[in-house]
Formats: structure tokens, sequence, C-alpha cells
């Protein structure tokens, strides 16, 4: 028989009743369940490992040799996946790093994290609130004023206070006065568990609240925690309050004693424990507590109290904070010399005490602070009260069309790994209908500077006419060449046209996409000078990088904004986008393969940038050739702001001919020429370029080989004792991070070896790049170092 096929509820109009069952959606846990997991847990709480391996052999059917996953497993993992997978989680990663990192400083705010995909948070009040006010006899109001004070200013729609009553049946005054104080108007009179039970399920007179909050004896604090387990949320695990004082030599033995004794009369089970440097101090301390309790002086509370007052005497300040850390007291204080020299030091406390007129009782009541604080070692990972703890963030995300398209198979890759085929169905949906949006157009020239585009440019005759049969008299040149180089005397083309041409036909590019300049250099200049003016404009650079794009911009009275690489030497796309919006770059200048970092950078975090910055992005190709990289000079097709310089100085062996070509939009690149000097690649330059461009068999044989000799040093200067990392690279160049880097500089500079030092750069320190060189050169610049380490390792 067919099992049914279940029906979709459709609420047209929704009753109270059937929204209320819909909001009812507790899942109660099996009790077979339950006892099953109390016992796991007893289990392995007193057997370790030894248990650990028999509910591993029972429930996962196989037991590891070890539980932690060793390294090795950890090197080769990424060979296990396929590239697509990869590149996947890689960018979901990035974005999810962009936006915590974003919102580790500030709680709201906006940020992209891709093209088109906005994320942000709002933080919000939990709108139901219960505050638990211990009460009775002597009733605890200060914390009613340290729970409804953060609850009040967080915004909480409906704060409910329950306290027990006094002997009379009756809510104190205090508590009454300072709920009236706080504009608390539901206040009620019962305590214990049930008060607990009745905020947490609600009754006919208390109403049910979303988190309940305030200290209580053992019976509240059970009562809280099992409410926990039905749905309630709770502020934090409660126990016996505590005090840990750290005191050297500059304590006062009757300061100390009287925190301790204050700490003993919270109630039963309260701890005090002294951590003393001073051994004279311990034994005062002790003295006057063996006094005064022989003197009968304490309540029968206190006096049950001291049984558990323990007194030590640390080696030194370090044994101190391990032992401080490790017992992460609800209370420290720190009764020393200099406290604010430990402030850095302390990772576990409540909350803490510095110097000696900083009782802990001034923290209980009035210093501002809250006394609502984890205890029994719960502040190694919960925080006391604040205004935070009565609200709640909700995270947002908006996407474009354009965004979805950008992020879809980043998601459709990951949900079809983790076997999700709907999630991916979701987004490839939309995918598809995202394609046929229309697509708002960038307007190019708004790229450049309104001086720029205004710019009538020189004029050469030469520009008018191609004709080669002429009589010069145009340009007061000398008719008659001192030269053996026929034509050196004749100004050369001012458009470059026969070069241009030939470099365009061989890479498969529109010679009005290119300008060629007197090198990558010409080419820096004239973009900061089309697309800036001096007076307030910004480029935007992300060091450790190229070193000319800031000097350039400082040329020409342009200010320069950095955004630091990560410290991987990756693009940190979120942080430039953020930096070239609020501060108007103009131009970003981005290097793939870095120098001095040899690195590629993602393409996806640059395609980022472009996407989501109004400013010409320019990237610096000069050394993509040693790369397995296509490069971005295709996508300067469908982005108007996108800009690539390449330079025959690196692959092509030509440095000394300085020559540079910058791809990019063709109304960009118009008015760009306009701002060159005319004639600016010599003739002997270009005609020596074009011979070199003739040896494209011989190029790919030196680049296969120099390619081989990257690998060599990248194997071998490892394993020199000197050598502290070898950083990937991509170009022709290794950055290498020496334990003594000045050391090795000079050392290579007496043996005739010159490399760069980069170790002011930032992320670089202690680091040289060094270019690769020949075979020979490449083992001399071994021997050198083996000389200077003392021999390879073993």
């Amino acid at each position: 028989m067919k099992k049914p096929k279940p029906k979709i509820r459709l609420l047209l109009q929704p009753t109270e009743k059937e929204i209320r069952s819909l909001t009812e959606r507790r899942s109660a846990i099996d009790p077979q369940v339950a006892e099953t997991t109390a016992r796991i847990l007893d289990d392995i709480r007193k057997g370790g490992d030894s248990a650990l391996r028999e509910y591993s052999r029972r429930y996962d059917a196989c037991v590891p040799h070890s539980f932690r996953v060793p390294a090795s497993d950890v090197r080769v993992a990424g060979e296990c996946l396929g590239r697509e997978l990869k590149a996947a989680i890689e960018t979901a990663l990035c974005n999810i790093r962009r936006f915590h990192d974003y919102h580790r400083e500030k709680e709201e705010g906006r940020i992209q994290t891709q093209s088109g995909v906005e994320c942000f948070q709002r933080l919000v009040p939990i709108e139901k609130v219960g505050l638990y006010v211990p009460g009775g006899r002597h009733p605890l109001f200060s914390s009613l004023l340290m729970l409804g004070v953060p609850a009040v200013l967080a915004g909480c729609r409906e704060v409910v206070v329950c306290t027990p009553p006094d002997h009379n049946g009756r809510v104190h005054p205090t508590i009454i006065y300072c709920a009236g104080l706080l504009g608390i108007r539901r206040v009620f009179c019962v305590g214990g568990a049930q008060a607990i039970a009745a905020m947490a399920y609600g009754t006919e007179s208390i109403p049910r609240v979303d988190k309940i909050f305030g200290p209580g004896n053992d019976y509240v604090t059970a009562a809280k925690m099992q409410a926990a387990g039905d749905g309630v949320a709770v502020d934090m695990p409660a126990g016996p309050s505590e005090l840990l004082v750290v005191a050297d030599h500059s304590a006062r033995a009757d300061f100390v004693v009287a925190d301790l004794l204050g700490q003993l009369e919270h109630g039963a089970s309260s701890r005090a424990v002294l951590v003393s440097l001073d051994r004279q101090l311990a034994q005062a301390v002790c003295g006057e507590l063996s006094t005064r309790l022989e003197a009968g002086e304490f309540s029968t509370v206190v006096e049950k109290n001291l049984e558990s007052v323990v007194v030590m005497v640390a080696a030194d300040r370090n044994q101190a904070v391990t032992i401080l850390n490790a017992y992460a007291p609800e209370h420290l204080t720190l009764a020393v010399e200099d406290p604010q020299a430990w402030v850095g030091m302390i990772h576990n406390a409540g909350s803490v005490f510095l110097g000696h007129w900083a009782a802990e009782a001034v923290g209980d009541y009035a210093s501002g602070t809250n006394h609502t604080l984890p205890t029994g070692g719960h502040a190694r990972a919960w925080s006391g009260i604040t205004v935070r703890s009565f609200q709640k963030s909700i995270s947002f995300q908006h996407l474009s069309a354009d965004g979805l398209l950008g992020v879809a198979r980043t998601v459709e890759v990951m949900a079809l790994a983790e076997g999700l085929p709907l999630h991916a169905a979701s987004v490839s949906l939309r995918r598809a209908a995202a394609r046929a949006e229309p697509r708002a157009k960038m307007n190019p020239l708004d790229l450049l500077s309104c001086r720029a585009r205004s710019l009538q440019p020189y004029v050469s005759t030469r520009d008018k006419s191609r004709a080669r049969e002429m009589v010069w008299l145009d340009a007061n040149e000398l008719p008659v060449s001192f030269s053996d180089n026929a034509g050196v005397n004749r100004y050369p083309d001012p458009k470059q046209r026969h070069l241009t041409q030939r470099i365009a036909g061989m890479y498969g590019w529109e010679p009005e996409r290119m300008l060629l300049g007197n090198g990558s250099d010409e080419l820096i200049d004239i973009l900061i000078r089309g697309c800036c003016d001096s007076r307030g404009d910004r480029i935007l650079v992300c060091p450790p990088t190229y070193g000319m794009y800031e000097v350039c911009a400082r040329g020409n009275g342009v200010d320069v904004i950095e955004v630091p690489l990560w410290p991987d030497f990756s693009l940190d796309a979120q942080g430039v986008i953020r930096h070239a919006r609020r501060e108007n770059a103009r131009l970003i200048f981005l290097t793939s393969p870095n120098n001095p970092t040899g690195n590629l950078l993602d393409k996806a975090s640059i395609l980022d940038v472009v996407r989501n910055c109004q400013a010409a992005v320019v990237v610096d190709e000069a050394y993509l050739d040693f790369a397995k990289d296509p490069g971005l000079a295709k996508e300067t097709e469908y982005f108007p702001n996108l800009f690539v310089l390449r330079t025959f100085s690196k692959s092509w062996g030509a440095a000394g001919v300085r020559v540079g070509m910058l791809l990019g939009n063709v109304e960009v690149l118009a008015v760009l020429r306009n701002l060159q000097a005319p004639y600016n690649i010599s003739t002997p330059n270009s005609e020596t370029l074009a011979r070199i461009l003739d040896s494209t068999k011989k190029r790919t044989r030196v680049l296969r080989e120099l390619v081989s000799e990257r690998e060599f040093l990248s194997n071998t200067l490892p394993l020199l004792d000197c050598v502290d990392e070898v950083f990937p690279s991509q170009a022709n160049f290794l950055l290498v991070r020496f334990l003594d880097g000045a050391g090795v500089l000079r050392f290579l500079e007496t043996n005739g070896v010159r490399v760069r030092d980069r170790s002011d750069q930032p992320g670089c320190g202690n680091c040289l790049r060094i270019s690769v060189g020949t075979t020979k050169e490449n083992r001399f610049l071994m021997e050198c170092l083996q000389a200077y380490n003392g021999g390879l390792k073993c």
C-alpha cells in the first residue's frame, strides 16, 4: 500500500490559535536519547580517550589511529578536491571573512562582500525579558539596577521582574522604588524555581518571556537550565560567588583581608582565593583571618565559607597569571604595584579591579560596571551582562541581478558538494532569469579629469601625413645623420603606428585599444595626470607593491591611499572598495603577479573591485608571462574602467628598450594619448624591439628554463638554516624571508651578488627579493648562501 502524500496547508486568514500553534516549535528530546547522551557524557568525562574509542567503535564504526587529523592530511587535502570546488570554497571564505571582519569593530553597517551582494546587520532588542531579583529579608535591589538599566537601554518592549516576598508577603520597598526609577511597571511577588517557570512558560498572571536574567539559589539555577532546554534563553550559567586576589609587596594586608571577607558573606559556598607574590603578605593575611576567626566576630555563613579560602604564594608574575587565567574568576582584584601592566595578560575573568583602591564592593554596587558575572570558571567563554545581552543581531543580505550572477556558481558548486541539489536549483533558476536583466552602462569619459578631457594636444605635422617619400622640412631636423643607424636624425613616428600594428597582431588585440609608452612608468604617469587633478584627488595602492605608483602620484600633487594586502599577500578587495568609495579614489593600481611578493592576485577579487568602484582600475601585469595565467586583457573589452599594463622589459628581455603598453577603453586611451610627449619612443628602440619580437621560439625556451630555475631556487632555498620562508612566486623573482636579512644582504654584496632589500615594505621584514638568473648565476648564489649558512640542513 502506497504511503499517502503529505498535504500542504494553506491558511488564507489564519486565526490567533493557528498562529500560536505555528510559533510553538519546541521539539522534545526523546527520553531514551537523553538517557543515552547523559551516559556518553559521563563515561567520556571519566574515561577520556579510552571511552571515546569505545563509543567511536560503536557509533562511527571505526576508530582512527589518532583523533587529531595528522598534518600530512591537512597538507594534501587540497589535492583531493576539484579546482572548481576549491575556488568556490575560497570565494565563500573571502565573503564570510569580509562580513565578519567589517563587523568586528562596528555592530551595524552595510558592506558589499562582492559586487552586487550587500550584507548588513541590525541590533534589535529582545522583545520580552524576565529579570529575577533575589529578595526576601535582604533584597538584592542592586541586581535590579544591574539588570534593569541595560534592559531599558536596549529598548526591550516588555520587562518583567519577579522577586520573592518578605515575611509579610510583600515586595520590599527598595525593589519597588528601583523599578519605578527604571520605568518598569510589571513587578511580580514570586520567587524561587516557580518564578522561573512562570516567566518561562507564562501563567494567567505572569507573561511568558523570551530570555531570563538574574542570579539565585541552586533551585533558581536548576530551573533556568531546564527552561533553557525548552527553548527559553537564559543569561549565563550561575553558581556561588567568587573572588581571586593577586597581591604583591605593595598591597596592604588589611585591604586584602577586607575584600576576602566581603566576598564570603554573599552566601553559602562563596569562595575567596589569594595568590600572593610576597610570602610575608600571605602570612600576614592568614594570621589576621585566624585571629578574627578565633575572636568569633563572623556570621555563621562567613565562618563556614572560611573553610574554602585558599592562600597560595606564586613563584613569580608569570605563575600568578597562569593561575588566575586557569581559575577564570568571577571577580579578580589586582592589588599590585602596576596593575595596568597586567591588563594585556588577563584572558579569563568576569570583572577586574585594578589597584589598591578598587574595592570589589564598588563594582558590586556603584562603579558602573555590571555585577551579574559568570562564575564557576565560565568566564573562560562567557561575559558579564551588558546592553548587548538584551539585544540580538539580525543579518540581512540584498542581491542585485549582477550580484546573483557573480555568486551563483559558488553556491551551486558548494550545495551540490554537500548533497543539497535543491539549494543549487534555487540559485540556478534565478541565474537564468538574471541574465535577461538589463545592465546599466558606465560612461568611460567620467574616469578622466575635466582638465584632461578639455586639453588640446600637441599636434605634429607627421600626424597628418603617412607618405614615406617626402621632403621633410617641417620639424627643424638636421638633414644629415652622423650615426651608422640611418634615420636617427629624423623624429620617429609620433603614433608608433607600425610597432603598434605589429604588437596588436601578435597578441590578437585591436590597435585602437592599445597605447604604447616609454616604459610602463610613462604610462603610469599619464594615467595619473589623465584621471586626477592635483586638488584633492587620490590614487589607491595596495602595499607591498611597485613604488612608482606613489612616486608618480606625489610628483603630480596627488594623494595616495594605502590598503595593504592581507598577511598572505592576497587582495583585500572589500577594503579597497570601501576606501576607494569613501575617499574618492580616482585610480586604483593593482599588481599581478605582485611586486615584490610574486603572487598572482585572485582574479575574482580584482573584478570585484572593478565592478564596485567608479574609479579606473589598473592591473599591472609586468610579470604575467612567467605565470600560467591569461591575465585580464580580454576583460578590458567588457569593463570600461579596467586597464591592463604590460611591458617588454621582463619576459621579452628588452629592459633597455623601454617600451610598455596599456590596454583599455578606446575613448579613454584617445584622451590619454593627448597627454603623451610627442615622439616618446625613439627610432632605435622601436627597431630593436621589432627585431626582438622575431625571437619567439628562443623566448619560449628561455622562459621555460627560467621557470625551471625558479622552481629549483624555490625548492632549495628552504633547506638553508638562514632562510625563514620562501614565498610562492609566479614571477621571475622570489621573495625570501631570512632570519637576518641585513646580514645576508651584506654578505652577498661582499661576494659580488646584488639582490634587492624589501624589508622596509609592509609584511616583508627581513625579506630580500632575488631575481632568477642563469643556471650559473643561481648556482653561485646558492654557493654564497651555503657559505653564509654553514651548509645545507640534513
